[in-house]
């Protein structure tokens, strides 16, 4: 039983290469995770994945909108890799869409569609670092704080087969607030190795990780 990562990325597209990053940080942190990449992640790609049980839980990484979750390619050009339609394919499982603005859609349409739990963000998701040029110290913070909703799903269903909203808001709030608190803390080592709209923008990160998620499905309390 695996938890199935869509990475949905593509190199020359410079809002996906951290995107792309975060999809590395969570299979790697998962230990029991496959990874599904670049032009490889399509509507049909995606559609034989959440047909497949021995996926417990899924996590796209990509460009999101209000009701939809998107390949990669140019604008005129993407599908929709997972959409309102589609949602109930998900099932009894848990979903974390790390894109921007499907907790508008998606997330709230998750238990009229029987889904278990799917959660994402009801705003824009910017991530602003460089790639290798993190301050010593910050990388780990960082990680725990990105991949701490898929953790907290993964271990709810895991252990209960139901997920505490509140809880797991609680749970990245907390792994946000140490990575806000360390950025505070470091600020001339940061701008020493990064610029001020990346440190500025990993402070809102952190800050969006839990006041801009929404948690809905058949299995949120």
């Amino acid at each position: 039983m695996t938890v199935r990562v869509f990475d949905a990325w593509d190199a020359n597209d410079p809002a996906l290469v951290n995107s792309h990053q975060v999809a590395l940080w969570t299979v790697q942190s998962l230990g029991d995770a496959t990874v599904r990449e670049a032009a490889d992640v399509t509507a049909t790609t995606v559609a034989q994945d959440l047909a497949d049980e021995r996926h417990v839980g899924f996590v796209c990484c990509g460009h999101g909108s209000d009701r939809a979750l998107w390949s990669v390619g140019e604008l005129a050009g993407r599908e929709a890799v997972l959409d309102t339609h589609s949602l109930g394919a998900i099932g009894p499982r848990w979903f974390h869409a790390f894109a921007c603005l499907s907790g508008n859609g998606l997330a709230v349409t998750a238990p009229r569609e029987k889904v278990g739990a799917y959660a994402g963000y009801n705003v824009k998701v910017v991530v602003e670092f460089t790639v290798g040029a993190l301050p010593e110290g910050l990388e780990p913070l960082l990680v725990a704080a990105v991949t701490a909703t898929t953790h907290a799903l993964a271990r709810g269903f895991r252990e209960q087969q139901t997920i505490d909203c509140q809880a797991v808001i609680k749970d990245v709030r907390a792994s946000s607030r140490r990575l806000r608190a360390w950025l505070l803390a470091h600020q001339r080592t940061c701008l020493r190795m990064m610029s001020e709209p990346e440190w500025v923008g990993l402070q809102t990160l952190a800050t969006l990780l839990h006041a801009s998620l929404e948690l809905h499905g058949t299995q949120v309390t």
